[in-house]
């Protein structure tokens, strides 16, 4: 199921507070013992897939993605009070996206006049002028912080170049969230349907191609009627084209360096 459009405003406040969510678990019974109904001694999932519904209380993203630097974050069960640790994100990854929050909201809350070195503080800030309707650059620190702190399962790591920014290995899809990623440019696709957001279908569309067509390898090689190896033309000329964007991309870093 689609989660309801969420705005600006809902965004900052999982980012910055507490929040709970309703998630289905697999119904925990009793292992058969032979020592009588009231005697188990270990509990199991139900065989027959049987769900039940759980209330978990998240630590603010921001918190998660702090947490997961050191790696001491956890999430809590209030329906069983027990307690579930949270699985570790990667260090570098949550440190780049925490400066990248840092330093889009900064430049954000200059243009609406906000002078607040405290993050925190400062999301909460600009949400009272930006929180009543949806906003692309907000939704995507929201998005990029659920796929990386993995507080419910990993995320889908395919092994194709990001369609923005050209970098491989960079794709994080969280299929139960329907959010996708980009660890290395921040970009992000969900199924909001919004003017100026990326459709997850389509960066669905354009996993299944470049690995139908190999792209992260040197060639793209077919069999034709006779048994002979020949190369792929339908993706030569994205390979032409990836290459050379990435020789212009090294010949910038060494430019800069």
């Amino acid at each position: 199921m689609t989660r309801p459009e969420l705005l600006a405003a809902d965004h900052i406040r999982e980012l910055t507070q507490h929040h709970t969510t309703t998630e289905k678990r697999p119904r925990r019974v009793p292992v058969p013992t032979t020592i009588g109904p009231r005697h188990h001694t270990a509990w199991t999932n139900d065989p027959s897939g049987n769900t039940e519904l759980h209330v978990v209380t998240h630590p603010p993203l921001l918190a998660q993605l702090r947490d997961a630097i050191t790696g001491s974050t956890a999430l809590s069960d209030e329906s069983a009070g027990t307690r579930f640790g949270s699985k570790p994100a990667g260090h570098l990854e949550s440190l780049d996206l925490v400066a990248r929050i840092d330093r889009q909201s900064t430049d954000l809350a200059n243009e609406h006049g906000i002078d607040q070195p405290d993050l925190t503080k400062r999301l909460l800030a600009l949400s009272g002028f930006i929180g009543h309707h949806p906003h692309r650059l907000v939704r995507s620190w929201w998005a990029s912080a659920r796929v990386i702190t993995q507080h419910d399962a990993p995320p889908y790591r395919p092994h194709a170049p990001c369609p923005a920014c050209d970098e491989p290995d960079t794709l994080r899809i969280r299929v139960d969230d329907e959010l996708g990623h980009c660890t290395s440019c921040g970009e992000t696709w969900d199924t909001t349907g919004q003017p100026d957001s990326r459709p997850l279908a389509l960066l669905a569309q354009h996993i299944r191609w470049c690995t139908d067509h190999e792209v992260t390898r040197p060639r793209h090689w077919l069999t034709d009627a006779g048994g002979y190896p020949v190369e792929c033309t339908e993706c030569l000329e994205f390979r032409e084209a990836r290459a050379t964007r990435r020789a212009a991309q090294g010949q910038a870093v060494a430019r800069g360096a």
